[in-house]
């Protein structure tokens, strides 16, 4: 709720019953819709019934933290710990150093094995050097993985076809998607036709290649990723993954736009952001739309594309998943109330009053058949209104160092090693 802190899940503000509220530090009295009538008891008094809700509460924003370890906006120098692990150090951008927490008691916690004595996360490394490292297997890298980032394009080949390096390697979808948002708040795209003319102006096999080429994802046509059990396969504007220019062309005429228009597109300037970004270009400049990159710097890029007010016409994005469910994705992404000035995840800005309904009355649907008609419905909806160019249902490549253990990769959510369960070899 705190404008000092907008970023994150959009669940809190969706859910609780808090109108007005400005957040802890500028409004003392609190959330009236949270009650702790003892030590060991919190009451979460809701706008509406949430199916999911034993789901959300599990996610870091709705974790407990004492008042007197409440920071701020400093929060995440110093957050406080009741497992495993502590913070013995930290640098901003450069190193955290995490070791045993002696005041957590393995018997409190059914969860956790805490194996490794301690974790050192180092940061701003360059992703070809990180791959490098784990590729060459030597030292204290044989004790390492990657967070969140998959092997780059470049170095694929060595990871794939050498066979030492692939037998320490896993493959899978991420349940990730990554699709370029359409400002529909914006000219041309406030114009459906020229939302539509992109669907087929896009080349998503030369967006697929700057990323990695196959391995990097499947190409994609929904908003729904097939890990989520509402996922339906379907395709409202069939093309060839080069896309499909003269059709475009044909789209954009009627629209009013037989010359094209000039647009910008927003991209990071770390990894793949760039040469993602120049594959858009070069594929939307075949139908006379000139874009202008835009890259800015990622400790800010979701700040800069969050603000709605400023947000360019074209912005590249993507989602994952909370938890194995279409609720984590669809309303957060498309739903009118979700635009928030600052930190907006809704960077279509689409605000549609049939997908709002439909969104409302799912929200409290508990029948599994019916939440998944309904939000296969919903997929439908946005594709119709074309507020997004969906481009691919990510693939990872990850590597691990020869002496970690029990890399048990969540496959069909996140495709992640599970740090809850990980180990090293002495």
């Amino acid at each position: 709720f705190s404008d000092q802190l907008p970023e994150g899940p959009e669940y809190p503000r969706m859910w609780l019953d808090c109108p007005g509220y400005k957040g802890p530090y500028k409004d003392p009295g609190g959330c009236k819709a949270i009650e702790t009538p003892d030590a060991k008891t919190i009451v979460f008094r809701l706008t509406t019934p949430v199916p999911d809700f034993s789901d959300a509460v599990a996610m870091p924003p709705w974790t407990a933290i004492k008042k007197s370890k409440d920071t701020g906006v400093n929060y995440d120098n110093r957050p406080f710990s009741s497992g495993p692990y502590k913070i013995q150090s930290y640098q901003r951008g450069k190193q955290l150093v995490l070791v045993r927490n002696d005041q957590w008691d393995p018997k409190t916690d059914g969860v956790r094995t805490a194996l490794p004595d301690s974790f050192r996360v180092i940061m701003g490394i360059d992703p070809g050097v990180i791959d490098q490292r784990l590729i060459a297997d030597s030292g204290e890298d044989q004790r390492a993985i990657t967070l969140e980032a998959s092997v780059n394009p470049e170095s694929l080949a060595k990871v794939l076809n050498d066979p030492r390096v692939k037998q320490r390697s896993a493959q899978a979808l991420s349940g990730c998607n990554r699709y370029l948002a359409l400002n529909t708040k914006r000219k041309p795209f406030d114009n459906l036709q020229v939302r539509k003319a992109m669907q087929y102006a896009v080349n998503k096999e030369a967006y697929r290649t700057a990323r990695g080429g196959p391995t990097a994802g499947d190409f994609a046509t929904t908003m729904l990723v097939p890990t989520l059990p509402e996922h339906e396969a379907f395709d409202l504007y069939p093309a060839p993954p080069q896309g499909d220019p003269a059709k475009a062309k044909e789209l954009l005429a009627r629209a009013g736009y037989p010359n094209g228009f000039a647009v910008t597109v927003t991209t990071n300037n770390k990894g793949k952001g760039v040469t993602t970004a120049e594959a858009v270009q070069a594929g939307l400049a075949r139908v006379g739309v000139k874009v202008n990159v835009s890259a800015v710097d990622q400790s800010v890029y979701y700040t800069t594309i969050g603000d709605t007010a400023k947000e360019s016409e074209l912005v590249f994005f993507g989602w994952c998943p909370d938890w194995p469910s279409a609720s984590t994705v669809l309303p957060v992404l498309f739903g009118g109330k979700n635009i928030t000035p600052q930190g907006n995840n809704n960077v279509s800005q689409l605000r549609d009053p049939q997908l709002d309904a439909l969104f409302a009355r799912l929200a409290t649907t508990t029948d599994r058949d019916e939440l998944t008609k309904g939000y296969r419905a919903a997929d439908r909806r946005i594709m119709e209104l074309a507020a997004v160019v969906p481009l691919i249902n990510e693939k990872v490549v990850l590597v691990r160092g020869s002496k970690v253990t029990n890399t048990n990769q969540q496959m069909a959510f996140g495709a992640e090693y599970d740090l809850v369960a990980i180990g090293v070899a002495r």
